[in-house]
């Protein structure tokens, strides 16, 4: 939608300038030529008829020669052009000088202000106003197109910013589910098997969901939270495992400051049960290191895999969430290694942190 008060504010400083700078030149260039003679009525006569003919000539030299051969690198056009205005700019002067003020003074030569017919005078006035019109007129242009690439580029980031924004919601959707997909699967194992453990993973959900709804909807959120999830979650599926799984979680002491996106290090743990420690009848481990050295955060984790696990170049959900998520909110500053040999998957994570 235009923005009438905007226009309308752009012509107002337009005629503002234009009224301004001719006002003040008409003012200047009587007193000038009026001064060799001491007549200042006849060049305020000749000033009122020759001037609209100078504003003419510099309008088109501005905003038809410069725009339109100068800009776009047509040198030859704009010359030849200008050699052409300043031809027919002598010859409207001279009849300008011949027609009217010789009939005004009665053909009387000698009751002219004789500055008026020296050309080369008139030619530096003339030259002067429009060199001095060109420059300030360049000035605004130049001015004017500044703004716009910096609004352009203001308007750009804003985009930028929304669409960051707009897919990290949608990732942070697609987590949701998948997650919720997978656990309430797991309960209804549980439910069919009338397992006793019921109650208590249901308590473990709870406290999962109180932080998928409420924390994760944060920009960032305190390690230490993130990590009480993921324990939370792993002794939410070593009850659905039987306590079958070897697991070992070794981790600093961090303090509340230290803060990271929510649900990062969720769809790695997520994973490894997913795709290799259920699947393990015998033999399942999960291995995790936390710690942080030098401002930079390792996330080092090994879990088993099945022993005839067959390699598969599909990547899942999870993971291909997690890498859009680190490459829209710490670009350049993370590394994501993940391999896998026929015992183990491993995956080592490190992002670069303000830890203070």
């Amino acid at each position: 939608m235009i923005n009438k008060k905007l226009i309308g504010s752009i012509v107002h400083q337009k005629v503002a300038f234009e009224i301004t700078y001719w006002g003040i030149m008409f003012i200047i260039t009587c007193l000038f030529l009026g001064h060799f003679h001491q007549d200042y009525f006849n060049t305020f006569l000749f000033c009122a008829f020759w001037f609209p003919f100078t504003i003419g000539f510099t309008f088109y030299l501005n905003k038809v020669l410069i725009q339109k051969y100068l800009y776009t690198k047509r040198i030859g056009k704009f010359i030849l052009y200008l050699m052409y205005s300043i031809i027919i700019s002598t010859y409207i002067q001279i009849v300008l000088i011949i027609g009217f003020f010789i009939a005004l003074t009665d053909l009387n030569y000698e009751n002219m202000n004789p500055i008026i017919n020296d050309f080369s005078v008139l030619w530096f006035v003339q030259l002067f106003t429009t060199a001095m019109y060109s420059f300030l007129y360049q000035v605004r242009e130049d001015q004017k197109k500044k703004q716009k690439i910096y609004q352009l580029e203001k308007d750009k980031l804003e985009i930028g910013y929304q669409l960051k924004e707009l897919e990290l919601n949608t990732l942070k959707d697609q987590i949701h589910p998948h997650f919720l997909f997978n656990t309430l699967n797991n309960i209804y194992g549980l439910a069919i098997e009338k397992s006793d453990d019921l109650p208590q993973i249901l308590l473990q959900l709870s406290s999962l969901l109180d932080y998928l709804v409420y924390q994760s909807k944060e920009e960032k959120v305190s390690l230490n939270k993130e990590i009480k999830v993921l324990k939370e979650y792993i002794a939410l599926e070593q009850l659905r495992l039987d306590n079958r799984l070897s697991y070992q979680f070794d981790e600093d002491k961090f303090s509340d400051t230290i803060e990271i996106i929510p649900f990062l290090l969720f769809p790695m743990v997520e994973n490894a049960f997913k795709h290799g420690i259920k699947s393990n009848t015998d033999n399942a481990f999960l291995n995790i290191k936390i710690y942080i050295d030098n401002s930079t955060f390792y996330f080092l984790m090994s879990n088993s895999k099945p022993a005839n696990k067959i390699k598969s170049d599909k990547k899942g959900t999870g993971l291909e969430n997690l890498r859009k998520r680190l490459a829209l909110c710490y670009p350049n500053q993370h590394q994501l290694v993940i391999d896998e040999n026929e015992r183990e998957y491993n995956i080592q994570l490190s992002i670069k942190i303000d830890n203070e």
